[in-house]
Order: structure tokens, then sequence, then C-alpha cells
């Protein structure tokens, strides 16, 4: 059984390497977050982040780190898409 201490040294180690991933994948453009899927799937395909993704990107706007806007671009269903950057 793990040490309740290297748990949750693994979690912050995960979550810090999400944020850097996160950020690390704009590189100057704004993107949506199902674009931003897409790339770790094709880059990461170890990492899932569809139930994560959006939490993940709203704090880390609450935190200052993202921007976001929606545009009147439209995806599949008809409706604004909101990017971040």
């Amino acid at each position: 059984m793990k040490n309740t201490f290297i748990e949750n040294w693994e979690s912050k180690i995960k979550k810090g390497l999400l944020d850097y991933l996160v950020l690390s994948t704009f590189k100057g453009q704004p993107l949506y977050g199902h674009q931003l899927i897409n790339v770790f799937k094709e880059n990461c395909a170890y990492l899932r982040l569809e139930g994560t993704l959006y939490t993940k990107l709203k704090k880390m706007k609450a935190e200052g780190l993202l921007l976001s806007e929606w545009r009147n671009q439209e995806n599949d269903l008809g409706t604004p898409v909101k990017y971040y950057h």
C-alpha cells in the first residue's frame, strides 16, 4: 500500500504536468477544447483528458493562466465555439 505522502505527491506532479502540457500546446494560437483533446490524442496517447479538460481550462482561466473568448465560427452543432489562448 502506498504512503499518503507519496500518493499526494504523485497527484500534484500529474496536475502540474497537465498544466504545463495544456499551456505548451497553444504555441501562440487559440484553440478550443475539442482541438486540444485531438492534439493530446495525437501526441500523448496515454493521456486521457475528455473528462477533465474543461474543468482544467476553467480553473486555469480563473488562475489567470489562460484567456477565453467566444467566436462566431460554428462547430458541428451550429453553436459558437469558446477558444482559449
